[in-house]
């Protein structure tokens, strides 16, 4: 076998049954192991790294549904043909969509909500510390050039919308009474409180937790794909909402750290 054919068909034995051209290519054993016993242990191996891994990322999700549940839904994600990142960092980012298909699942319509907040605050940790866009003073700009002027989110901001809030239930989880979060600690969740609109973003002290309005999070997503604040407030406006207070929401979220300025686009 070729290299490239040879390392293909071996990360492929990691997720399933080797075929019979890899246990060719395998030179025997001294010890006269089969070729098929030694692959299983790297299979072992593999999914047990794999499966620490998204235990480590989707804790609440385990609490929800329990250790034997998870451990089987995780198993049956990583061999599924779409589980295909090599790196452990990135591994499970579409486990809510597992959770989804799962019929033993359906009782919790909020859980693969809850692994979507649980991933944005996994993926975050592994953003940039500053945004490349290049920042400048809106307040020093002729008034053709504020029509370009957009927010310059900071890399690690992650939004999130959905019917359930989700955030409550995270934090109903948390080891930790103090852990910080916007809303505040509560005592009881409200599941019919939806829908429900979410920052999740990294600061130095840790991850910053914030519910938005619809204006807001439009804003915000408006933001993250490059649009100008003027062309953003206009789509708020056709959607019916009402625009976001700039004066209120600019310097808290410059002094929380979810925006870092001002950009042109």
């Amino acid at each position: 076998m070729q290299l490239a054919d040879l390392q293909a068909a071996f990360a492929g034995a990691l997720r399933g049954e080797p075929d019979q051209a890899l246990l060719h290519a395998i030179a025997p054993a001294p010890a006269g192991v089969p070729a098929p016993d030694r692959l299983a242990i790297y299979r072992r191996t593999s999914l047990h790294s794999q499966r620490s891994a998204l235990t480590a990322v989707y804790p609440v999700v385990q609490a929800l549904i329990g250790e034997a549940l998870f451990a089987a839904l995780v198993h049956d994600h990583l061999t599924q043909p779409g589980s295909r990142s090599g790196d452990l960092h990135r591994l499970g980012g579409d486990f809510a969509h597992t959770l989804l298909q799962e019929p033993a699942c359906a009782g919790l319509p909020y859980l693969a909500e809850v692994a979507r907040l649980e991933w944005a605050l996994h993926d975050n940790f592994f953003a940039a510390d500053r945004t490349a866009l290049a920042l400048v003073d809106a307040a020093q700009l002729d008034a053709s050039a504020q029509l370009r002027v957009g927010l310059a989110l900071h890399p690690s901001v992650r939004l999130l919308a959905g019917q359930f809030p989700v955030h409550a239930i995270w934090q109903a989880h948390q080891p930790d009474p103090a852990a910080a979060i916007d809303t505040g600690r509560l005592a009881a969740t409200d599941l019919q409180a939806g829908p429900i609109w979410l920052s999740v973003h990294r600061r130095a002290e840790g991850h910053c937790i914030a519910v938005l309005t619809a204006a807001q999070h439009a804003l915000l997503t408006d933001a993250q794909a490059g649009l100008p604040l003027a062309v953003s407030l206009e789509r708020i406006e056709a959607a019916g909402w009402l625009a976001p207070d700039l004066a209120e929401c600019l310097p808290r979220w410059l002094g929380g750290q979810l925006l870092q300025g001002f950009a042109l686009y």
